[in-house]
């Protein structure tokens, strides 16, 4: 297996894992592991999520704000070089008593197999309606 290849396969391990079942996934990240999260409508929740116990955090206060209802799919990923695998997500949940699925890109870093780096940039304008 190419080494994009394997880097797309650990990136496709992490959508049935998130946000209930992250401690399934620890082994995937490195030690100095940062999750960037740009988004500037929910200042609450944007800057950076230091190591895995950080992602965590982030999945904590997400979880708070969503009453739980956050989900994720992964509609495409590619490959770029060795490196990165690029992915467009679709978050969904509720927030503000809205439910709603968006489009998200989010780029993984890889070093070594395991996801050293990511930035999850959601859209602003791409609000989908989902019925409660």
């Amino acid at each position: 297996m190419s080494k994009a290849q394997a880097n797309l396969s650990l990136v496709g391990k992490i959508p049935a894992l998130v946000p209930d079942r992250l401690d399934e996934m620890k082994e995937l990240f490195a030690d100095d592991f940062v999750w960037h999260y740009i988004n500037p409508q929910l200042p609450q929740l944007h800057g950076d999520y230091q190591r895995f116990d950080g992602l965590q955090g982030f999945f904590r206060k997400l979880g708070e704000l969503t009453n739980n209802t956050f989900s994720v799919r992964i509609h495409q990923a590619y490959a770029v070089g060795d490196e990165f695998v690029v992915a467009h997500a679709c978050p969904s949940m509720t927030l503000d008593g809205s439910s709603f699925e968006t489009d998200a890109v989010v780029v993984w870093r890889i070093v070594d197999q395991r996801l050293k780096e990511a930035w999850d940039i959601p859209s602003l304008h791409s609000l989908r309606s989902q019925s409660s």
